[in-house]
């Protein structure tokens, strides 16, 4: 209650004073908020650690106890594209569009639809008519086709990462031998 009655430069003042390295942690938006300043300093006095460090301390003597097996699936490009664009075509056919405008005339905002993801912020632009039907099942693949190629940029580090622990074993599912190759990793592991 003491720290919400100070202003935001002394609240910033308080936490350089308190925790330097908390306060170079910060971003621009944290340091300009009193209310994240004020956590800050509840955390940098606390003789408790935040939730975050204890998750990630805990999370390293995980991975340092365990002998750790991570199994990926993945595919050709194209046939990552092929199967999400049959996915579209089918969830439209479905009744995506109709279980969309039930919900948005049930009270779901259009600001919340695009919170929701990919698909439900295509349709919060196609429902007030920003996106014509008739381009609609294309955007939708287009944008899902992005999210595609960004996962398969982030798997990329997951193959060898650089801080020692056990990469990501892949599998392409389209091999027919996917089955017993995962099977003998497994056995063999």
């Amino acid at each position: 209650k003491k720290l919400e009655k100070l202003s935001r430069e002394n609240l910033q003042i308080k936490l350089k004073k308190i925790s330097s390295e908390k306060w170079k942690s910060l971003n621009y938006s944290d340091r300009q908020n009193p209310r994240r300043l004020v956590r800050a300093i509840e955390l940098a006095i606390s003789p408790r650690r935040s939730s975050f460090e204890f998750a990630q301390d805990h999370l390293r003597g995980v991975a340092m106890n365990f002998n750790v097996l991570k199994i990926g699936l993945t595919a050709p490009r194209e046939i990552l594209y092929q199967k999400v664009d049959e996915r579209v075509v089918d969830r439209i056919n479905q009744g995506m569009i109709e279980e969309v405008e039930t919900l948005h005339k049930n009270g779901l905002s259009i600001k919340r639809m695009r919170q929701l993801g990919l698909e439900y912020g295509v349709l919060a632009d196609y429902l007030p008519g920003k996106i014509p039907k008739e381009d609609l099942v294309k955007i939708m693949q287009g944008k899902i086709h992005g999210l595609i190629r960004r996962q398969l940029t982030w798997f990329k580090k997951e193959k060898d990462p650089p801080d020692g622990r056990a990469g990501v074993v892949w599998f392409d599912i389209s091999d027919k031998d996917l089955i017993s190759k995962i099977e003998k990793l497994v056995v063999k592991w």
